[in-house]
């Protein structure tokens, strides 16, 4: 609950579906009207295969945040992957919420369903008493389908009611489609068993089979009387168009929500409840000429419909391969924002999304979004917040949500984004109108900000390797001073910006040989480090510093300068050893050599400065 708006969740998948999107626009219609916010959490495919990528998608049921979240409705028929239903209910119970199950019944929720079985019955006995036909065929769908196998029962007890002996070959297998309905009804015909009516166990299979009738010469309802089930729009613009029986979305989302809100109310309800399909008797069966729909309009809008898509999907093709082609995350936002096709939606990534040296092929949270995400785009009037990245609680959801949900009446759809099994973020869509049209387009948006921000991550994460392969070349790994490699690929363009005037430092530490000898190579290790850092330190900014030996160091420095950088080193090894408790004392010959020469290269240099080093070192033995 937000205040005093109760918030209603729907698990639900393939959104674009004509027949999802008619469930979405009822049951928000009715929430609405009753002071209630819809929230939607999707996944394109029906993960029905229980890929790594159907996975990755799932993973958008864990985003349901039960602290906002008063009641869940599943749907069922929707959803395949039984593992995710078993986990979306055992959640939701878990968090003390009430789950509303449309589909078979479940002990643990409160069951919505369509009446099939009487809706089914209702279809057979009008073509056995109002056409008064005794010789039927059904084509089933898939065999031992409980679905299937229950309809078949129903044809089997309508014959009986009514005095008709059932066969076994009174019964074809479509398996609830196109090719195999074609193949059972193509049999029947070779075999001279053409029944007087056929009895098809859904729509699809209804429109195929009376396709396959026709084109034998065979018509209908003269002939053959055809019938479906389910009520799809297409049995409406067939031709003939098909007799059916319609599974209303509005009749069953008022059930719904009215038994939800009688539950919030502290009414008495049922745990069963089962919505009564509605006969559409049309000409198929030859009862009467529907006029409810133009076929060519119906063909109009369908071919319009593919174009923008096609239209579309090329749009996003471009807008792909620039989010892949950037840089930077800032620069995504802008891309998105430069187009038309993508409005109302906010574009959300997880915490390792925005770390461009974090593996995008390694999960990285315990848990699926973490504590904090990210906003990298979102719609809005104002350019600059259209770009902005956000960072804010994943518990709330969206940045601002609470404010934000109450000035909208539609439903606010989540889709996960993935990569493989991976999610790396979500998508928002929070759609100012219900338009049916903006729904179905979720499902290529998706895909596409999924695979370019796929894209574009793993070209980044790319970027990072070669960047530090690169500098893994160019520097010394024990003191992080240039090699000799990396120096002499920068000191070209070094010696240009100089001006001419060239100073040479060279360090190299004193009795390296009894440190390792007495104190081991580890501690011959620490004082290189140490006379590395004093030179580096001591150099003014721009300088470039080299190992170059085992212990000797050099550097070389913009302009003339004079030995204040020889007391600089002394006083750097004397509060190191001051501060680092070692039985030794690290201390460095230093050799400094100016020139104006612009003959100076990096072997002059060295020689040079070596010599001026060498002169040093032999007068602290000297003086010893």
């Amino acid at each position: 609950m937000l205040g005093d708006m109760k918030i209603i969740a729907l698990c639900i998948t393939r959104i674009y579906d004509d027949r999802c999107v008619d469930m979405i626009g009822a049951l928000n219609e009715e929430i609405v009207a009753h002071g209630g916010r819809l929230l939607i959490f999707s996944t394109v495919s029906d993960l029905f295969f229980g890929t790594h990528a159907e996975q990755g998608e799932a993973k958008i049921f864990d985003l349901m945040n039960y602290s906002m979240i008063d009641a869940v409705i599943v749907y069922d028929e929707s959803i395949k992957n039984k593992d995710v239903l078993a986990s979306i209910i055992s959640r939701t119970k878990d968090a003390g919420k009430p789950v509303y199950f449309i589909g078979q019944s479940r002990d643990d929720c409160v069951n919505f369903n369509f009446d099939y079985k009487n809706g089914f019955k209702f279809v057979i006995r009008h073509v056995i008493k109002e056409h008064n036909i005794r010789s039927l065929h059904m084509i089933a769908g898939v065999k031992g389908n409980e679905f299937s196998e229950e309809r078949i029962e129903c044809f089997k007890e309508t014959l009986l009611e009514n005095n008709i002996p059932f066969y076994e070959n009174m019964i074809s297998y479509g398996n609830f489609w196109e090719r195999p309905t074609e193949k059972a009804v193509k049999k029947l015909i070779d075999e001279n068993r053409v029944p007087r009516a056929l009895i098809c166990a859904n729509d699809t299979m209804a429109l195929s089979a009376a396709l396959t009738l026709k084109k034998a010469g065979i018509k209908i309802p003269e002939d053959v009387i055809v019938t479906g089930f389910d009520g799809i729009v297409e049995a409406s613009f067939n031709d003939p168009k098909i007799t059916t029986c319609l599974c209303s979305y509005e009749d069953i989302a008022k059930q719904i929500v009215s038994v939800i809100f009688d539950v919030f109310d502290g009414k008495e309800t049922q745990k069963e409840y089962l919505t009564e399909p509605k006969l559409i008797l049309s000409e198929s069966c030859g009862c009467r000429k529907d006029e409810s729909g133009s076929v060519c309009e119906y063909i109009s809008s369908i071919t319009k419909r593919f174009n923008r898509f096609q239209e579309e999907d090329k749009c996003l093709n471009r807008i792909s391969l620039k989010i892949q082609n950037c840089t930077d995350i800032s620069e995504i936002g802008r891309i998105i924002d430069d187009q038309s096709l993508m409005y109302d939606m906010a574009v959300v990534v997880k915490d390792e999304f925005m770390n461009p040296a974090l593996n995008p092929m390694r999960v990285y949270s315990n848990t699926t979004f973490g504590e904090t995400v990210h906003v990298i785009y979102k719609s809005e009037s104002n350019s600059e917040s259209r770009t902005r990245i956000t960072e804010f609680p994943v518990k709330e959801l969206y940045h601002d949500f609470e404010n934000f949900i109450r000035q909208l009446k539609a439903p606010f759809v989540f889709n996960s984004m993935s990569y493989i099994n991976m999610t790396f973020g979500y998508i928002c869509y929070f759609y100012r109108d219900f338009f049916k049209d903006n729904y179905v387009k979720t499902m290529q948006i998706t895909m596409t900000l999924s695979n370019a921000l796929s894209g574009f991550r793993a070209a980044r994460y790319q970027r990072y390797l070669l960047e530090h392969i690169e500098e893994s070349y160019r520097h010394d790994a024990m003191t992080g001073l240039y090699n000799r490699s990396g120096f002499m690929q920068i000191f070209p363009e070094f010696k240009r910006s100089c001006g001419g005037i060239i100073t040479a430092v060279l360090a190299d530490l004193d009795d390296l040989k009894h440190i390792n000898d007495t104190y081991g190579h580890d501690e011959g290790d620490v004082a290189i480090r140490a006379v590395a850092q004093a030179l580096d330190n001591s150099c003014p900014k721009g300088s470039i510093c080299i190992r170059f030996g085992g212990d000797e160091m050099f550097a070389v420095v913009k302009g003339r300068v004079d030995d204040e950088i020889r007391t600089k080193i002394n006083n750097w090894l004397a509060e190191f050893n001051r501060k680092s408790g070692k039985p030794y004392k690290v201390s460095a010959s230093v050799g400094i050599y100016t020139t104006d020469s612009d003959d100076a290269d990096f072997e002059m240099l060295v020689r040079k400065s070596d010599q001026l080093m060498y002169n040093e070192k032999i007068a602290k033995k000297i003086k010893r």
